[in-house]
């Protein structure tokens, strides 16, 4: 905490246009885009990753609320503890980035309720040819990997399958397509 206070002092202490430049930054770190103008300028790449550090998502909590209401006197009762100079550059911002700030609030609160989704997969064809306990077995098993996704978060999982097992999965996922244009044409026909 003591940490922050001491990196919001020197928030306070870059002129305006830096300032301004800064919270720009942080803005575009949360909403996915590059912060290559921050980490390129001498005097703010010194300060905290604006995408990545406990100062953006301190900030980015302030700019939320500003969302809401874009008014300097109500947020500086929120944050209290927060300079009267980056509160008035916080409102100055969300002026102008209010729409893009709402937008990624509104997608990431979709997205925190959802379960993980299939992102990529890769497989490979494997023979096994022994075991500890057969000297020759001529096994052929597929290794798959799926890549799920959750929020930002990735997770790969491995599943090794014979013939068998990658029929029964393959004939699963068929049933699944047809369910899912059936639905979709009796979507087209409402």
């Amino acid at each position: 905490l003591q940490l922050l206070s001491t990196i919001m002092e020197q928030l306070t202490s870059l002129d305006t246009s830096s300032l301004q430049k800064y919270l720009h930054g942080v803005v575009d770190g949360y909403i996915g885009r590059s912060i290559a103008k921050i980490t390129e300028d001498d005097t703010l790449k010194q300060l905290p990753n604006p995408s990545k550090s406990r100062l953006a998502i301190e900030l980015i909590d302030i700019f939320q609320q500003s969302c809401q209401n874009n008014d300097s006197k109500q947020l500086q009762t929120k944050f209290p503890k927060a300079p009267k100079e980056i509160i008035e550059s916080i409102v100055n911002v969300t002026k102008v980035r209010m729409q893009e700030l709402f937008d990624e609030s509104k997608k990431r609160s979709i997205l925190a309720g959802l379960p993980d989704s299939l992102q990529d997969f890769d497989w490979s064809l494997r023979l096994i040819m022994s075991s500890s306990q057969i000297q020759s077995v001529r096994i052929p098993v597929v290794l798959l990997t799926l890549t799920l996704k959750t929020g930002d978060n990735t997770n790969n999982i491995t599943l090794q399958l014979t013939k068998r097992e990658l029929n029964q999965l393959i004939e699963s996922l068929t049933n699944v397509q047809r369910v899912v244009k059936a639905l979709e044409r009796g979507m087209k026909q409402k």
